[in-house]
This record gives C-alpha cells, sequence and structure tokens, in this order.
C-alpha cells in the first residue's frame, strides 16, 4: 500500500493528488462527528471535550483525549502538584492537560495556557475558561514551520506574558521536540523567569547520549535524528521542526547554568520502538540559598 501510495503522488497530476487528500481528509472528519454523535446519543459524552476533527491539531490524532490527559495529571500529581498550585501549560494545545484538572485545582490555584495555534485557543477560551474561569488561554504568535508558519514573532524573542515567579508548576509536553536550539533557549530563559523559586518543571524532549549515538536503528523505530542543525538533530530534513532532539549533556548544563536541579530523568523509548514516547525532565527551581 505504501509503494502504491508512493506511486499515485508520484505520477498522478497535482490535482488527482489533492482531490485524494480531500478525500480521505473529508471521511476522517465524517468518521469524527460520527463517532461524537454516537457518544453524546448513548449519554457517554464527556465535558469539556473538543470535537474529535480537533484532536490532530496538535500530536497524534489517534490519542485518546481523555486518557492522555489523565496520565498527564498523574504525572504532576506524582510529582508535588496540588490542588492550590498555579499552572503553566506552554503548548497547551486542545485542553488535553487543561480539562482535567478542572477537576484538581481550587482557589486559589488557577491555570494558564499559552498555544500558537488559533483554533485551540480559541476553543479553549470560549468552552474551558467559560465553564472554568481562573482557566486561562493566550494565544502566542510565534513563528514554526509545522503548526504556525505565518507567525509573526521568531521563538527566540518571545517572552511569556507573566510576570516574574507566577508559577508553582510548569508544564510543556513535545515542545521542545519542535523548537531549534536557540528557541528552546529562550523558552527555558522564560520558564525559569516565571517559576516561583522552589516551583516544579515537567518538559518531554528528544535526548541523545552516547549510548543512543551507538546502537543500530531498531526495526520499526519511530525516529532517527541523524541530521545535524546548529545546537540540535533533526529527523526530517524536509521539515526540520516535525521532529528536535537535543544532546543530553547540554539539557543538562542548562539545567544547571539556570539554577535548576534535575529531580529524574525518565527514559522514552522513542528510540526502540514504532511510538514516539518522549524523554521526560522532572526539575525544581532552587532558591537563592541552593534548597
Amino acid at each position: 500500500m505504501t509503494t502504491l501510495a508512493s506511486a499515485i503522488r508520484k505520477h498522478a497530476p497535482r490535482r488527482v493528488v489533492r482531490f485524494l487528500r480531500g478525500a480521505k481528509g473529508f471521511g476522517r472528519r465524517v468518521a469524527c462527528d460520527v463517532a461524537d454523535l454516537r457518544e453524546k446519543l448513548s449519554g457517554r459524552a464527556q465535558p469539556l471535550t473538543p470535537p474529535r476533527r480537533m484532536w490532530e491539531l496538535v500530536g497524534g490524532g489517534d490519542a485518546d483525549f481523555h486518557s492522555l490527559g489523565q496520565s498527564q495529571v498523574k504525572l504532576l500529581k506524582a510529582h508535588g502538584l496540588q490542588p492550590y498550585h498555579q499552572v503553566l501549560d506552554v503548548g497547551s494545545g486542545i485542553g488535553r492537560l487543561a480539562s482535567p484538572l478542572t477537576q484538581y485545582l481550587k482557589a486559589p490555584g488557577g491555570f494558564d495556557g499559552v498555544e500558537i495555534i488559533p483554533e485551540a485557543v480559541s476553543w479553549c477560551q470560549r468552552v474551558i475558561t467559560s465553564a472554568c474561569p481562573t482557566f486561562r488561554f493566550h494565544r502566542a504568535d510565534v513563528r514554526n514551520d509545522r503548526y504556525n508558519p505565518a507567525g509573526r514573532t521568531p521563538a527566540s524573542s518571545y517572552v511569556f506574558p507573566f510576570a516574574d515567579e507566577t508559577f508553582d508548576f510548569v508544564f510543556l509536553g513535545s515542545v521542545f521536540t519542535h523548537m531549534y536550539a536557540p528557541d528552546m533557549r529562550n523558552y527555558f530563559s522564560e520558564i525559569v523567569r516565571v517559576m516561583k523559586p522552589g516551583g516544579t518543571c515537567v518538559i518531554s524532549y528528544y535526548l541523545l547520549d552516547v549510548a543512543r549515538r551507538q546502537q543500530p536503528a531498531a526495526p520499526g523505530s519511530a525516529l532517527r535524528f541523524d541530521t545535524a542543525l546548529d545546537g540540535c538533530w533533526c529527523a526530517f530534513p524536509d521539515l526540520p521542526e516535525a521532529a528536535i532532539a537535543f544532546e543530553r549533556r547540554i539539557v543538562e548544563q542548562l539545567y544547571e547554568a539556570s539554577g535548576m536541579r534535575i529531580l529524574e530523568l525518565i527514559r522514552g523509548n522513542w528510540d526502540s520502538s514504532g511510538r514516539q514516547d518522549q524523554d521526560i525532565v522532572i526539575a525544581v527551581k532552587q532558591s537563592l540559598t541552593g534548597s
């Protein structure tokens, strides 16, 4: 089937290829709408859930909205998230983390999400903020070749719209995996700035080390970072920001230089399976006394 699809793309007129892609997309949207309607009619539809046709706006469309959100909440709670905390979700997408957190965070706790895809921000503001006013969502018009190619602001100079030392918890799920090194360093600096001393951040990466460099590509592995860029590596040279990796030692040095103490590094299996499970770094912002 893959060979057939490649042959069609190579030899068929462009209008035929566009038609086939459009038909496939239309069929997928219809299937999503039917599934949503079936859940609604059966009474199984859950509140604060975006339409299925939006699920692939950010991340894999086949990832279940609720199970992924609950797993993220479980991870944050395991590392100290409390109901009264102020949470920042950078790359808040369609509200996968926000939706389940509405059942956990209580006053004076609150939530701010930052996202570059306008449709995602609009839906979250209209649905989640309307139901839970302490959950706020902000559009960042940051340039990204994959998600926001017409963005006006380079990620390397974007300033988070928050005061210093605002947040107890900061979460970034699959954000630095789509950013060049200068962009990542700027975002990291902003993260440290807006975190309270003693605050915790949870960030996912693709991290490279000697072991991963030396091991052969596993059969069916999802990603292989073979193209070197300025300070990072990419898996798809034609669209580098689709998947970007960083050297583990460079990331660890960045944390140390920024006054961040790494508590745990959870190794993902993106290099040994067909899934793109990422590495996760949990760290705490040290106070002036170094605690």
